[in-house]
């Protein structure tokens, strides 16, 4: 067991944060060519019609994670594929993080949005998103209409942060957080009133971006997963966590530090976002320190917790190079 040699005995840290899993799809179970809206709890469409042309269909032509994803196709612009994610729920509080793996075939175009409401979409787009086929690709984000660049003909992840709570979110496309955060109240086009504050499912539709590249749509969608994170503290008080991670976003060098931490075995793990675990070991933690990372990581979104079984923390780091 490691032992982390600092400055000084401490308080034991006053916050906890965790996540929830509320939903994960692989789509692994399923066959070639099934309809996603009639196979998965999760998926259906924008009309509510399952099993039809607005249906999406499973494949294995394409998989992040073993064997299956799921495909939309259709021309520029826009077919008749119009598959929907429905949460459980339309989440109306707290702070959620949807993920999913994403690829946009050669030469081709993709598209999707975030919706208020799952069951009943059109209520409100919180967030669209057009990819080009040339590894370029914009959105509409609170009113803000921003540009980004991602890896064509290739799986990168999507990372959605909405925070009701405080009419916050931010998007993460592959490794990269595309501006600097957006309110949700405004929805994606800025007109927004706040009459639409909750978090209900996700739309992947046949469409793609119209510029700079040309394009019609394929893509693949796979290893979706949403989590509820939350964080409480003593007598219910949300405080900052003892531990950080610099420099974030990193290339795979990274220290992780403690702050204040007294934890006699503690574990030190880091999951990326499907919970694989990529690294663990136990150790010993008093005072002020840090642990060193030096790691060949691909681009994405990876988890840091630091826990004893009485206490876990636990920092997002993003790895981009």
């Amino acid at each position: 067991m490691r032992r982390i040699l600092l400055s000084a005995l401490a308080a034991l840290p006053l916050f906890a944060f965790s996540q929830v899993t509320i939903l994960t799809e692989n789509f692994d179970s399923y066959n070639d060519q099934d309809y996603a809206g009639v196979v998965s709890p999760w998926m259906s469409t924008w009309s509510g019609a399952t099993g039809g042309a607005e249906d999406c269909r499973v494949t294995s032509a394409e998989s992040s994670s073993p064997s299956n994803s799921i495909t939309i196709t259709g021309p520029q612009a826009g077919g008749t594929t119009d598959a929907m994610l429905v949460f459980p729920s339309n989440y109306t509080s707290g702070r959620f993080e949807l993920s999913f793996k994403y690829k946009v075939a050669a030469s081709m175009g993709g598209y999707f949005n975030l919706q208020s409401n799952g069951t009943t979409p059109g209520t409100a787009w919180l967030a669209e998103v057009f990819f080009a086929s040339d590894g370029t690709g914009n959105c509409l984000l609170g009113g803000q209409a921003l540009t980004f660049n991602y890896t064509n003909d290739a799986w990168i992840d999507v990372v959605a942060e909405i925070d009701i709570d405080s009419d916050m979110a931010h998007l993460i496309i592959d490794g990269t957080e595309v501006g600097s955060g957006f309110q949700i109240s405004l929805e994606a086009t800025g007109s927004g009133t706040g009459a639409n504050m909750s978090f209900g499912g996700a739309n992947f539709y046949s469409y793609a971006a119209q510029a700079p590249a040309v394009g019609d749509c394929e893509y693949y969608v796979d290893d979706i997963m949403l989590v509820e994170t939350t964080g409480v503290g003593l007598n219910e008080t949300v405080l900052e966590p003892a531990i950080s991670v610099y420099p974030n976003p990193s290339t795979g060098n990274f220290a992780v530090k403690f702050e204040d931490m007294s934890m006699d075995r503690a574990t030190v793990t880091l999951v990326d976002l499907l919970g694989k675990t990529i690294y663990n070991e136990q150790m010993s933690i008093v005072g002020d320190g840090y642990v060193p990372f030096n790691m060949n990581l691909r681009n994405g979104v990876y988890f840091v917790t630091v826990s004893d079984g009485s206490q876990k923390m636990t920092k997002k780091i993003v790895v981009r190079k």
